[in-house]
Formats: structure tokens, C-alpha cells, sequence
């Protein structure tokens, strides 16, 4: 009993080490059987597309504020200073909607998939009552070594 008391100590310090203290047990597990970690480099990947097409020149914010010059042209009657639109108005208007709409989209993936691991947020029986679990002989399965 000792020795299993000691693996278990060692074992909630691996799991604290890499989480910063305690977590729900059951959402590790289903995690353990389900969450596939690639799934946060595509996170990455979608995170460093979205931050390209918003950060680079001439991008959308370039794009938006000359639909705010046609649509003020055409709605408040003010110039254009000379210059030409791009494109017709409804036609810029719809490819920034349906390009914001991508990129909320990819942007809710991440989201989506980072609310997973908040499910590790341990409850509260679970921060309380860690003991309980040696007593009554659980284990858990599947543990990460620590270096």
C-alpha cells in the first residue's frame, strides 16, 4: 500500500508539473481517448493565417476603409478625391463578408477546440477530496512521465 501511495504522489506531481495543480480526472481520460494534440498546430496554422491576411499591407484593413470611401461617396454624397473604386461596392462588400466570415469561423475551430482542455479545470470534489481516490483504490491510467 505504501508503494502505491508513493507511485500516486509521484504521479499528482507529474500531472501538476505540466498542468499547475490539479484536474478533472474524467476529462483526462476522455481527452486521453479522443483529443488529438495536431489539432493545436492546426490551431497555429489558423491563428498565423488570420494574422496574416489582418497584419499584412493592403489587406483588410486597407480593404475596409476603402469600402468606407465608396460607401461614403455614394450614401453622404462626399468625393472620392479622384480616385476610382476598385471593384463595385456590393462586390467588395460581399468578398470582405465572406472572408471575415472564414476567419470567424477558423478563429471559433480554435476556440472550439481549446474549450476541450478546459475541461481539465478540476471540480470542486476534485480539489478537496484528493485522497478519497487512494482510499477507494482508483488509478489512473495512462500517465505522462515527468523528466
Amino acid at each position: 500500500m505504501r508503494i502505491r501511495q508513493s507511485a500516486r504522489l509521484v504521479r499528482q506531481t507529474c500531472q501538476e508539473r505540466l498542468t499547475g495543480g490539479p484536474l478533472n480526472q474524467a476529462a483526462l481520460e476522455q481527452l486521453r481517448e479522443s483529443f488529438d494534440t495536431y489539432r493545436l498546430l492546426d490551431a497555429v496554422d489558423a491563428v498565423d493565417a488570420i494574422r496574416y491576411r489582418l497584419c499584412e499591407p493592403d489587406q483588410v484593413r486597407d480593404d475596409l476603409l476603402h469600402l468606407h470611401d465608396v460607401a461614403s461617396a455614394l450614401i453622404n454624397g462626399s468625393g472620392l478625391n479622384g480616385r476610382r473604386p476598385r471593384q463595385p461596392m456590393w462586390s467588395l462588400a460581399g468578398d470582405l463578408s465572406l472572408e471575415l466570415g472564414d476567419l470567424a469561423d477558423r478563429l471559433q475551430t480554435v476556440a472550439d477546440t481549446l474549450e476541450e482542455l478546459v475541461a481539465l479545470a478540476p471540480g470542486e470534489d476534485e480539489i478537496f477530496d484528493v485522497d478519497d481516490d487512494e482510499e477507494e483504490g482508483d488509478d489512473v491510467a495512462g500517465d505522462t512521465e515527468c523528466e
